[in-house]
């Protein structure tokens, strides 16, 4: 099993594959732990934050292991979110705090995830009867929040608008604009973008 978690533009793997250790780049520090070392997930994805590190793996064979000390160390936060495409194929696209994004959000109490992300996508964008077609991936990513060290869950749809509809940026959520984009426009878009928007498109 292999889990890939950001912070920031940097990332930190947790795994018990081998054979990722043998993929990654020569400058990517390996942490390796069984039950009798005593480590941090939360010291070593520290210096990814700083920009000491880039890139960072944590090894152990007993993945159950890795989950428990995230568990210890990060209070999780699901959310969920959209990747909607129109009838002439185009995806929907919001800009919040100077970067194009896709519409998510936390969950909410007593919802489904599925229900979350179409929630939040009528929220943040006005567009409404969204069809929710399959599940895409789950992105992962750490932040500090009121004291606490946060993993945030983020699971992906793909979904589809029918008809033309009105856009309504969320203002209270930071959304200034709001618009439909083509392949060419994505392209031009998703260098400049979050990494984990990059990940939800190669999930296509």
């Amino acid at each position: 099993m292999q889990l890939k978690i950001y912070s920031g533009s940097n990332f930190l793997i947790l795994t018990d594959e081998k054979k990722t250790l043998n993929e990654v780049n020569l400058d990517t520090s390996i942490l390796k732990v069984d039950e009798s070392s005593n480590f941090s997930i939360k010291s070593f994805a520290a210096q990814l934050s700083t920009g000491r590190l880039n890139m960072g793996v944590v090894f152990s064979e007993d993945f159950n292991l890795l989950e428990k000390k995230l568990s210890d160390e990060y209070v999780l936060i699901k959310a969920s979110g959209g990747l909607v495409f129109n009838e002439k194929k185009e995806s929907l696209m919001i800009f919040r705090r100077g970067v194009w994004d896709l519409p998510k959000g936390k969950l909410d109490e007593g919802e489904s995830i599925a229900e979350c992300a179409l929630r939040e996508v009528e929220e943040e964008t006005g567009v409404s009867n969204t069809v929710l077609d399959k599940f895409l991936l789950n992105t992962y990513h750490f932040y500090e929040e009121r004291g606490q060290s946060i993993l945030k869950e983020t699971t992906w749809y793909l979904m589809f608008s029918p008809g033309n509809q009105v856009l309504i940026p969320q203002a209270e959520e930071q959304i200034t604009a709001i618009q439909w984009t083509n392949s060419n426009e994505i392209d031009a878009i998703l260098p400049s973008t979050y990494p984990m928007i990059r990940d939800v498109f190669s999930s296509l």
